[in-house]
């Protein structure tokens, strides 16, 4: 749900003590970035490559640690990092740069 449509959303979220999760990805515009982050709650999700959840054979952790740094610095909430990390070594070479890692391509390969 892109931000500036999610206003009736939010107010249900924060009503019930939820926070709205927003997503930045690699092509995320700078000023996006700025507006993501100033708007973000909880914590901002960072989809790591641009493609589909697990179909990638190895996650390109260089790229994804320079972006997760420019996004944490722009941040005052954790930066958590999802989508392609299926594995402990994904896992723990994207754990460098970000506070948290989500392992969906796991639950998606289990499935």
């Amino acid at each position: 749900l892109p931000p500036e449509e999610a206003a009736e959303t939010r107010e249900i979220f924060t009503t019930a003590g939820l926070a709205l999760i927003l997503l930045a990805s690699p092509t995320t515009a700078d000023a996006r970035l700025d507006t993501l982050s100033a708007m973000a709650e909880g914590y901002l999700y960072y989809v790591s490559f641009a493609g589909v959840t697990g179909a990638s054979e190895r996650l390109d952790s260089s790229a994804a640690s320079a972006r997760l740094r420019d996004l944490r610095s722009r941040s005052s909430v954790p930066v958590v990092a999802g989508f392609g990390i299926k594995d402990a070594a994904s896992a723990a070479a994207m754990a460098v740069e970000a506070d948290g890692v989500v392992v969906g391509s796991a639950l998606v390969a289990a499935l």
